[in-house]
């Protein structure tokens, strides 16, 4: 119920693939977050969205911001935080 309300949904494994196919709800294919995330960001640039980005250890978010700005000189509003989230 809360996939078929969202906006958007991406499917990030196989084993997903799979289970669409016994419940009768083919998915076509995987879309991996490492693929997506460049092209939302690249549009987010272009709209002039803001990025937000939450990294796990220490210094991970900083360099992906870096990186961002660095791949997307047009990029605005783009923020980072280290949150571990004890995991």
């Amino acid at each position: 119920e809360i996939a078929d309300r969202a906006d958007l949904v991406l499917v990030d494994g196989k084993p997903l693939i799979w289970i669409s196919k016994i419940y009768g709800r083919l998915i076509k294919e995987k879309i991996s977050g490492s693929d997506f995330v460049p092209i939302l960001c690249k549009r987010a640039a272009e709209m002039g969205y803001s990025v937000f980005i939450i990294g796990g250890k220490p210094g991970i978010a900083e360099k992906a911001k870096a990186n961002l700005e660095r791949e997307l000189p047009n990029i605005k509003n783009c923020w980072y935080v280290c949150a571990s989230f004890w995991f």
